[in-house]
Order: structure tokens, then C-alpha cells, then sequence
């Protein structure tokens, strides 16, 4: 196995590998990172889970069991639609074993049926058709 050193903190990695304690530093991409610091996400986000009543909207409508949330998701990224970013319509609660499914899904290339059916359960369960 061939080894090189990050520039930056001097761990050790593979060859082709890139150090996952710098890269966020050096990658200009990862300025969405202050946006989740930011006061309006705090506030956009308290306010997402407790108008989902702190549960996983997309277990409850999907599988028709009762979880507890963990991650608010963009429905629509904030790489596609920057302006949905803090609209609660855009926001839905989900576990973590939810959120990775979703993104499974989006990658799978279902997106678009994806994005409709979450904006459906999260207008339902807002309209109390639970």
C-alpha cells in the first residue's frame, strides 16, 4: 500500500485518498457550512421540528411506524433550490436510517417522485391527516 502525508495536519493516507479532517478547509464548497450556523438555519430548523412534532414524517407515512427525528432535510437541496433553504415547505424531519434512505433514493434516480411524495407527507401531516 502506498502512503502519502496531508499537507496540512501530517496524517497519513492513502494515495488518491483525501484527508477528511482538511478537505472541508480547502474545498470552497463546504462554505454552506456557515449557512448551518447561521441564527436563520437555528431558528428555521427548531421550528421544523417542532411543527413535525419532533417525528420522522417520512417513517410514519412510509412505514406507518413512529420514530423520532434526528436530521431536518432540505427536500430540495440547497445546491439545487438556494431559495427554499429556510421555507419551512422545503424542511421535513426524519431519522437518520430515514435520511439515508431518501438520499439512496435521489441518487437511485428518483428524485423527482422523491421531492413530490415528501412535500406530500409533510403537507398532510401539517393539515393534521395523520
Amino acid at each position: 500500500m502506498l502512503i502519502k502525508y496531508c499537507d496540512r495536519c501530517r496524517r497519513q493516507l492513502r494515495i488518491g485518498e483525501k484527508c477528511p479532517y482538511c478537505f472541508k478547509a480547502r474545498n470552497k464548497s463546504y462554505a454552506k457550512d456557515d449557512f448551518y450556523q447561521s441564527s436563520e438555519w437555528l431558528k428555521a430548523r427548531k421550528l421544523c421540528i417542532e411543527l413535525c412534532c419532533g417525528l420522522d414524517l417520512y417513517s410514519l407515512y412510509h412505514n406507518d411506524t413512529i420514530e423520532y427525528g434526528y436530521t431536518v432535510h432540505h427536500i430540495e437541496p440547497v445546491e439545487v433550490s438556494p431559495q427554499l433553504r429556510l421555507e419551512q415547505s422545503n424542511l421535513i424531519y426524519l431519522s437518520e436510517s430515514s435520511h439515508q434512505i431518501i438520499h439512496s433514493l435521489y441518487k437511485q434516480g428518483k428524485y423527482l417522485e422523491t421531492v413530490k411524495f415528501l412535500k406530500s407527507i409533510k403537507e398532510k401531516f401539517m393539515q393534521g391527516a395523520v
